[in-house]
């Protein structure tokens, strides 16, 4: 059970990065 928690916030801190990157990048294209 903990290693299944372990991966679930792995993958969701993971998300929250790429989602971040693709939000940089739509930021720099606008300005």
């Amino acid at each position: 059970v903990a290693v299944e928690v372990v991966v679930d916030v792995m993958v969701k801190d993971e998300m929250r990065r790429a989602e971040r990157k693709r939000f940089e990048m739509v930021e720099g294209k606008e300005r």
